[in-house]
């Protein structure tokens, strides 16, 4: 999951380079694509191990869940 930059920076490439590659966008968008599903999965793993605030932050960013906050005047 490195940035187009660092991948650049690693070849000794512009970032400009990479990206007139077609073959590489097509290659650097499933590997990210790969590293999001595998974070996910780690996070569900975490919800099933009994992790609470994992179970939280999963509800605000899949589910909509929001903390209420009561404010007074």
């Amino acid at each position: 999951m490195c940035t187009q930059e660092e991948i650049a920076s690693y070849l000794d490439l512009s970032v400009d380079t990479l990206q007139r590659d077609k073959e590489f966008c097509g290659i650097y968008k499933k590997g990210i694509d790969k590293g999001r599903m595998s974070v996910r999965r780690q996070q569900l793993k975490l919800l099933e191990s009994g992790n609470a605030t994992m179970g939280v932050w999963l509800g605000k960013q899949y589910l909509g869940q929001r903390d209420k906050q009561d404010i007074e005047h």
